[in-house]
């Protein structure tokens, strides 16, 4: 169950993917973008239960601050550029 559900994660973010390319607007290109690291971030962690190590939950935890980071220098930058 765990392996179907993280095929059907990547099916999602392949979507994701042909979203975010085909979009013109900054703003759908960041929360396309947001949406694909919170699901690395669930699939990290399905890995961790699939394993049974409590070792990629640290990375997982690692991965969302910095993605969280990202997030915010991204919207920063276009918030300064004047792109509203």
């Amino acid at each position: 169950m765990i392996i179907f559900s993280m095929i059907f994660i990547l099916f999602i973010i392949s979507f994701l993917i042909y979203y975010l390319v085909l979009q013109k607007k900054i703003w759908d290109q960041i929360i396309a973008v947001n949406a694909i690291t919170n699901l690395m971030v669930l699939i990290i962690l399905l890995f961790t239960i699939l394993k049974a190590s409590s070792l990629y939950i640290d990375a997982a935890i690692i991965y969302s601050f910095l993605s969280f980071i990202g997030s915010i220098f991204i919207l920063v930058y276009v918030y300064k550029r004047g792109d509203l």
